[in-house]
């Protein structure tokens, strides 16, 4: 089984909930890993977690857990394969209190050759702060052999498991969710600009970009609906591009500059 097993250990939970449990995804039968895997830019761009919790409202997101009979490590250059037993979720932080997680099997042990699954479930309560909860995750290792003892592991790891599982918490139902933010984002190279904001219609974004490249700009309301989407080329320096929103209703929007690296996002309202 190859390096990808791991990653799967970055998003199970600890807890248990009585009788509750989740339906795997038979799509991903044959696979190995946890699908959505973590976000990284380079590995998985459309990974992390995609849906946003509203403090006091009942939310739910649920990962497919694949895990094959083996384990394929490299040790200076040479690869090892060592047979699985099993693979136990031993603690976990960085969830909201009122969250917990529910598991398929309902014991959180995945044996070798195994479908699982597990889902994020619960009414974060109003205790916590909203913003960005990064979930670090532990677990032991368990292989077939007798001689090989078990290894606790602690994820996310640089190297096995690169990127992050990030579950943004809003404080009410009405916020912008905008659950890719938790990627990894652009404002170190890139930065943007509306002129003038508001705006009855005729705008103009200007963009300062350390490199070239081509991007999607999104315009979308706060219930997270487009209503503008068009594909623009930034070159490496000063950018303008006119806007025309002369079409788009009066109220407040986003403005989302996004590549394959992450996106960047301004405030922008429309008053005719």
């Amino acid at each position: 089984m190859k390096k990808v097993l791991l990653t799967f250990l970055v998003c199970v939970p600890v807890f248990f909930l009585g009788a509750q449990n989740c339906t795997p995804d038979p799509a991903f039968q044959d696979s190995t890993g946890v699908f959505p895997m973590p976000y990284d830019a380079t590995v998985s761009p459309e990974g992390g977690i995609t849906e946003c919790a509203v403090i006091g409202e009942s939310y739910e997101f649920s990962f497919t857990v694949g895990v094959g009979d083996s384990l394929t490590i490299d040790i200076q250059g040479n690869e090892l394969r060592l047979e699985l037993e099993k693979i136990t979720i031993t603690n976990v932080s960085g969830l909201p209190t009122g969250m917990a997680v529910v598991y398929e099997p309902q014991s959180g042990v995945y044996p070798a050759n195994s479908i699982g699954c597990a889902k994020l479930t619960g009414i974060p309560t109003s205790a916590n702060a909203p913003g960005d909860y990064d979930l670090i995750i532990s677990a032991t290792i368990s292989f077939a052999s007798p001689f090989i003892p078990d290894q606790n592991v602690t994820f996310p790891d640089a190297t096995f498991a690169p990127g992050k599982y990030t579950l943004k918490l809003l404080a009410d139902a009405g916020d912008f969710c905008d659950a890719v933010s938790t990627k990894e984002s652009l404002i170190d190279g890139v930065s943007m600009k509306i002129n003038p904001n508001p705006t009855a219609g005729p705008a103009n974004i200007e963009i300062a970009s350390k490199a070239s490249g081509s991007f999607n700009l999104n315009v979308v309301d706060f219930l997270g609906k487009s209503v503008h989407q068009e594909t623009v080329w930034i070159n490496e320096g000063q950018n303008y591009i006119d806007f025309d929103g002369s079409f788009i209703p009066n109220g407040l929007y986003i403005l989302v500059l996004e590549n394959e690296l992450g996106r960047i996002a301004q405030k922008m309202t429309i008053q005719h």
